[in-house]
């Protein structure tokens, strides 16, 4: 039985001084880093400390020199007005860090074609989606091993396993564990709102840099497939999709990853220590092929941004403040005075809930 889930208190961490990174005094990339220093320090907000935050750790975190090229380029292009600036980092987090987030309330399906939190699944389609995705979990399950990918417990049907003993049941647990994505579904990602914004071409080439086809619209593997596919407790999914936890790539092993959490001084309830070795395994590479190291080094991406600059605290705040738009939206407010007519809610949260509504 899994432990109650802790809420996590994610702090953002300041932005470094242009002479504590590793960037050359010389560099166009320096220079973009001390405008994000200085949009930093003239931040009125917690949201916009946020967003010129993200800006400069796009510059410190950058997998690739094309991408801190790119990232540098669409910088230095606001660098006459803060506002466009602060604009731009909340495109970032808007169009490439919240698309990753995963909603925590619903406990439906819904990311499978054809089966919405409508649905009653009295269609073809539904029923169709739903055995696919029965088929998808029982495959993941026997590549995982019957168990929870980022903790090590076993699936509570692992119990009816002949080949697992009642000795490593009971020495590891057993709980009920679920499919979680990689990456969410490429369709929600450079929506209608972000192909029109200045941040369109550095997101793009940011997930290209992992494998992203912007011509197909899409990654190499599917949403849909054991590549995009880990099983884990409902702990464990609940830190990897509010990105409190990512993998970190061996570079001397393939399949093989160190897990990293946003509390390195304290363990969270349900997933392995911070710093364990994680490896993946299968019985048949050809049927059964281990999670996809590019789309992991994606979240890892994802989640370290997100972590450093605030934003994961930012969109969960947001999140939040959005349910309880769409509560009043859908009759907690009567206009008579109840409780729901007192809601107010900010214009970060009105422009988060236009941004996800165009995505869809």
């Amino acid at each position: 039985m899994d432990c109650p889930t802790l809420r996590p208190t994610a702090t953002m961490t300041a932005l470094r001084s242009a002479h504590e990174c590793s960037l050359d005094a010389r560099s166009e990339s320096f220079t973009a880093y001390t405008l994000c220093l200085d949009l930093e320090r003239n931040a009125k907000t917690k949201e916009d400390t946020v967003y010129a935050r993200v800006l400069g750790y796009l510059i410190l975190l950058a997998p690739s020199p094309t991408i801190l090229s790119e990232v540098t380029t669409v910088i230095k292009s606001c660098r006459d007005d803060n506002s466009t600036l602060f604009d731009l980092g909340q495109a970032f987090v808007y169009y490439m860090i919240a698309p990753f987030r995963k909603s925590q309330t619903s406990h439906l399906p819904s990311s499978i074609s054809g089966w919405d939190s409508d649905s009653n699944l009295d269609s073809e389609l539904d029923i169709q989606a739903a055995r696919a995705h029965l088929e998808l979990k029982r495959q993941a399950s026997i590549r995982d091993g019957l168990r929870c990918v980022l903790s090590g417990s076993f699936d509570y049907d692992a119990q009816d396993n002949p080949s697992i003993s009642e000795e490593d049941l009971n020495r590891v647990g057993a709980t009920v564990t679920y499919c979680v994505y990689i990456v969410p579904d490429s369709k929600y990602l450079l929506n209608e709102l972000a192909r029109s914004h200045s941040a369109h071409a550095s997101i793009s080439a940011i997930f290209q840099a992992f494998g992203y086809n912007r011509k197909r619209n899409s990654f190499p593997h599917s949403y849909h497939s054991l590549q995009n596919m880990m099983m884990m407790n409902s702990n464990a999914r609940y830190y990897f999709d509010s990105l409190y936890v990512w993998l970190e790539q061996c570079e001397t092993e393939s399949d093989t990853y160190i897990l990293k959490t946003f509390r390195p001084k304290g363990r969270l309830c349900g997933v392995y220590e911070d710093g364990t070795t994680v490896t993946f395994t299968t019985p048949d590479p050809n049927k059964l092929p281990t999670p996809s190291s590019q789309l992991i080094a994606l979240h890892a991406f994802i989640a370290k941004l997100a972590y450093m600059s605030g934003a994961t605290r930012l969109v969960e705040e947001l999140e939040l403040e959005v349910e309880g738009l769409g509560a009043l939206v859908h009759g907690i407010g009567d206009g008579n005075g109840g409780d729901g007519d007192n809601y107010s809610f900010s214009a970060q949260a009105l422009s988060y809930a236009l941004s996800k509504k165009l995505g869809r």
